[in-house]
This record gives C-alpha cells, structure tokens and sequence, in this order.
C-alpha cells in the first residue's frame, strides 16, 4: 500500500481517537469501512505502507470478490472521511465558542430574533473567558457582523448602535493584528531568506497609544515600539514591567508570545554587542519561569526551553539551567524530549569545562535533521574539540577534523537558514581555526591577536563573546 493521507492521518490519531474511531464505526459506520480500520489497525501506531498488503485487506473485507483497487480506494476514503468528521465532532465537543458561533449562524436567517439572540448571548459568554486574546479579537468582530447581518438588525436602519460596536471591534482586532504581524516579521527577519513586505497599515507612525485600548494591544504596542527606538533601555524597561503588571489581564498564549518578543528584542540586541541585555534575557527566563509563563496546557516548546538553559549557561547560571531541565522536562514533546535535554546538558557542561561530557551529550542527539538540533549541535562540537585540544584532552587533528566536518555540514545546505545566519556561523569555525592554529604555533605571529579582535568588528558571529574572550586568552 502506498502512503496516503489517510495513513498520515492515522499516525497523529492518540489511542484514545482510534479507540472512538472503532467504536464508532462498529456502531453505525459500513461494515466494509470497520473492517478496514480493523486490519490498518494491526500496523499502529506507525502505520507503515510497505506492512500493509492492499490484496490482503480486500479479501479480509470481500471474500468471495475478486481484487479490485476503485473499490478499496472508495472505501478508504469513507474511513479518511469518518476520520475526520470524529476529529471535528471532538473539538465541537469541547470547544463551546465554536458551537455557540455555529448555533448563531444556523440561526441567523430564520424568522424571530427570540433563538438568534439566545445563541449572541451565549457566544457573547463563552467570549469573555477569552478577552485580550488574538483570537478573541476576531470572533468579537466576527460577533458583531452575525448582529449585522441578522434580518431585524438590517430592517431598523436608523439604530447605529451595531455598527459602531462593529467599527469599535474591528479598530482593536486591525491593530492588534498589524501589531502581531509586525512583531513575527521583525523577529523572523534573520531567519528568512527572502524579507515579507511591510506593513499595509502604518504602525510605525504611531506615537502613543490611548489607554482605552485593551491591555494586549497596548503590550504589542509597547513591545513593536522597541524596534522603533533601540537603544533605549528604558524603553524595554518599561515594556518588561507592563507586562509583569498586566500578564493576569491576558491570555496564556499571548503571555508567552510578548515573553517571546520581549527575548528576541533582548537577543538581539546581546548580539550586536550590547553584553547588558545577557542579564535582562535571564530576569524574563527566571520571571517566566516563576509564574509558569512558558508551560501552556502541560507543554513546553522545545525552543524556548533550550534558550533558557543555553543564556544561563553563557551567563554562568548553572544553578537556575540545572533546575530549569529538572522541573520543566516533563513538559517537552516525548518524541523530542531526549535530545532537548541532552543539547541542553551539553552547554552545562561546556561552561562547566567539562569537554568531553559536553561532546559525549552532543553525540546522543537524534534528530539531526532539526533545525534547531542540528545547528546548535554542529557550533557546540566544534567549540568543545576546541576546548579538549587547549586543554590537553585531544590534539590539534581533532579541531582541523571538526572544523572540516563543520564547513561541509555548510556546504550541503540543508536547511533553510537566511544568508546573514549561515555567514555568523562560517565565521565561527573561522575564529576557532585561526585559534587553534595560533596555539599549535611554536613561534607565534604578535600580530594575531590584535587582527583577530578587529575583525569580531566586522565579521558577525556565533557566540561573540565566547570568541572574544578566548581571543583575549591568547598566550602573548
């Protein structure tokens, strides 16, 4: 059997989902299309075609028939289908803003207004759970246009009232999107190759915010002005402590989202040699941390809680690094949570000194085809045979070797990583050449280390400040 979308689908159904499949179909579902979910079944979770034999399942389903591929095809689809409309059934389960928004519009061209506003009330309910949120900023306005379009609103077109509310929704949910979008570009910006087109609405024009203005749009507000103005500390000052003093008004998601903005400002700012915004990277992981910003419905992502060990790591917090993977590994998706905290222990123990362990930690990594895994993975071994050769673990072969296997890993270009970000990380396997060359050296040039310390100037890198520093070592 060839791959398919159902078997895609299949394989990120949970036990519990296939269980209610089953049972489903045994209820009510067509005999042939429970019959097929039983044999797909005995290849679970994976899934795999090449374990499933398409002339096999057909006689399980028709006996007495001979093969025929439109007909299994046709049933296969049913299942996609039934697959499908359970997972939909499920989220109308639970989601109670959907099925309120849907009873509202099922009610909303039928005579007498008594349902219809029945159904607006309860949606207009289930909606203050969810106030200061992205999504609440589209449904409130989505709200607004069910009102709109409603038969008895249409008739009295002298009452304004509706409308206003929907030009009222419709300011704050624009904004707060423009906003949103601003932020996303500005901090992906480095990672794409190709830059996206500014904003439609002029944000940056923008000055100050009326404080009638939810918090979340304020908040987004504050934080899209630090790009504005970047060399004001004072200004992510103060965009830090509104958020501390409004994170309760806001909804989880989006407490993380301007936690995430917030580090990305601090980040690159750190980056372009600005060492003071280390410390303020630490007091939003340490604040994050205490008031369960970063863990939302019992996950962490993998991102977040790697940058959280590696900037305290780099700030020597080792402390707070090590308690930060104790109370929060649980939380890291399982298929990855192994080589998130292995990658994360490396950097322990490089700041530790601790080479070769770091080395050791790197080498169990798995998932070499991630992104995040595979770059840091490859900057860290290089930096660590670096460290065993200074330290007289392992001899100056070991470094040339890995900084061969490093500009290979470049030079097949697997990922999909912005030009500026590729060149930073070159140029550290630059500086770490150039530094161990210096110590194999017996007469060593007195120009090097001036040359070296001058071209971080103008040669961006991966971790900076660690390639000063060793720069700075150089034995004279």
């Amino acid at each position: 059997m060839k791959d398919s979308n159902l078997l895609r689908l299949l394989r990120v159904l949970t036990k519990k989902e296939l269980r209610l499949l089953k049972k489903k179909l045994s209820n009510s579902g067509p005999q042939a299309t429970a019959l097929l979910l039983k044999e797909l079944l005995k290849s679970a979770p994976r899934f795999e075609p090449d374990s499933l034999d398409e002339k096999k399942i057909f006689k399980k389903l028709y006996p007495k028939e001979p093969f025929n591929k439109q007909k299994l095809s046709y049933c296969k689809s049913n299942l996609y289908k039934e697959a499908q409309q359970l997972l939909a059934e499920e989220e109308l389960a639970t989601d109670t803003i959907l099925f309120q928004r849907l009873l509202a519009r099922r009610l909303q061209r039928r005579a007498g207004s008594g349902p219809f506003e029945d159904a607006m009330a309860g949606l207009e309910r289930e909606l203050l759970g969810i106030q200061n949120s992205f999504d609440y900023y589209l449904l409130d306005f989505d709200r607004h246009l069910l009102r709109l379009k409603h038969p008895e609103t249409q008739k009295n077109q002298a009452n304004l009232s509706p409308l206003k509310a929907a030009r009222q929704s419709l300011d704050s949910a624009y904004l707060a999107w423009q906003l949103y979008f601003e932020l996303e570009r500005i901090s992906r910006r480095r990672y794409l190759n190709e830059q996206l087109p500014g904003a439609l609405f002029p944000v940056g024009q923008l000055r100050e915010l009326p404080l009638e203005y939810p918090p979340l749009v304020r908040l987004l507000f504050l934080a899209y002005k630090l790009y504005q103005a970047p060399d004001n500390r004072q200004q992510f000052a103060n965009a830090f402590r509104a958020l501390r003093e409004m994170v309760s008004e806001i909804q989880p998601l989006e407490r993380l989202e301007l936690a995430r903005y917030l580090l990305n400002f601090c980040i690159a700012k750190y980056n372009s040699g600005v060492p003071s915004f280390l410390q303020s990277q630490m007091d939003i992981y340490q604040w994050g941390n205490e008031n369960g910003i970063f863990v939302i419905d019992k996950a962490i992502d993998h991102t977040i809680f790697i940058n959280a060990v590696v900037t305290a790591a780099v700030a020597n917090k080792l402390d707070f690094a090590a308690s930060f993977i104790k109370n929060n590994q649980n939380f890291v998706e399982p298929g990855i949570r192994s080589d998130t905290v292995n990658l994360s222990q490396a950097y322990i123990h490089f700041r530790r000194g601790e080479y070769l362990e770091a080395e050791q930690s790197l080498e169990t990594i798995q998932a070499k085809e991630n992104y995040d895994f595979a770059l840091r993975r490859q900057s860290l071994l290089l930096r660590a045979a670096y460290g065993q050769y200074i330290n007289h673990i392992a001899d100056y072969t070991k470094v040339e070797e890995r900084c061969k296997a490093f500009r290979w890993f470049f030079q097949r270009d697997a990922y999909a990583v912005a030009e500026p970000r590729k060149e930073a990380y070159r140029n550290l396997e630059y500086f770490v050449r150039k530094l161990a060359w210096y110590h194999n050296q017996t007469e060593r040039p007195s120009a090097l280390k001036e040359t070296l310390l001058k071209e971080l100037d103008t040669k961006p890198s991966v971790a900076k400040e660690w390639v000063k520093g060793e720069v700075a070592s150089l034995p004279e």
